[in-house]
């Protein structure tokens, strides 16, 4: 089994932060990696206090998107904990939740040597695989390799199909950019809230004024 780079365990996100990329609020991501007034967080890997320092890494940011979109369809936050603990103990991977076998539950599926990949689920928890796709659309993950059957998340799309962005941990330090580019989003939004028009940010950077337009509408809602 192949580890997690650094890339993807560095801390890198602040409640904040994590809350903007996942949608949701920063309460909730303290919640459900810290706890709550007795209550165990989601996310139980690791001790971890609510405080300025508390950062999490971009897989862990994963697992938080996944189970935020889960809930979006009525998943309980209980399913996902019992879920999760479940393929941690059947796959024997940190983070099961950025792993690419969550994607393909459901489905038949064989590694690169042509064996088989179990990935059996138990039947009191029939949700995860009803939604699993919807959940983990908007990542991209490693390819298996020959006798491997962990690979993790290694790139997010924040606006999905609807803007051309990433997150990817290797590059400006896991903020949101623009696809295959070094650009940063937050450069684009600046330079628009100086009143520079569309069309001269997408001619100085190359890009169809389009992706600027569909950028900037994702930005605006966050």
């Amino acid at each position: 089994m192949i580890a997690p780079d650094d890339a993807r365990t560095r801390l890198l996100y602040t409640p904040a932060d994590a809350a903007r990329l996942a949608r949701t609020t920063p309460a909730t991501v303290t919640r459900w990696f810290c706890g709550h007034d007795g209550t165990p967080p989601l996310f139980t890997d690791r001790q971890r206090v609510a405080d300025e320092r508390f950062h999490i890494s971009f897989l862990e940011l994963v697992e938080l998107i996944v189970a935020r979109r889960f809930r979006q369809h009525g998943v309980s936050v209980e399913q996902l904990r019992q879920s999760r603990e479940f393929a941690l103990k059947r796959w024997q991977v940190e983070h099961p939740f950025a792993e690419r076998r969550l994607k393909l539950l459901g489905g038949r599926v064989f590694d690169p040597a042509g064996t088989a990949i179990d990935l059996e689920w138990p039947a009191t928890q029939p949700a995860l695989p009803k939604f699993a796709e919807f959940a983990t659309e908007v990542f991209d993950y490693e390819e298996l390799g020959d006798g491997v059957a962990a690979a993790w998340a290694r790139r997010f799309f924040p606006a999905g199909d609807s803007a051309p962005l990433m997150v990817d941990p290797r590059f400006a330090g896991g903020s949101v950019t623009f696809l295959n580019r070094g650009l940063l989003l937050d450069t684009v939004v600046k330079r628009w809230r100086a009143d520079e028009s569309i069309a001269f940010i997408a001619a100085d950077f190359e890009l169809d004024e389009s992706a600027v337009e569909a950028a900037l509408r994702y930005a605006l809602a966050a």
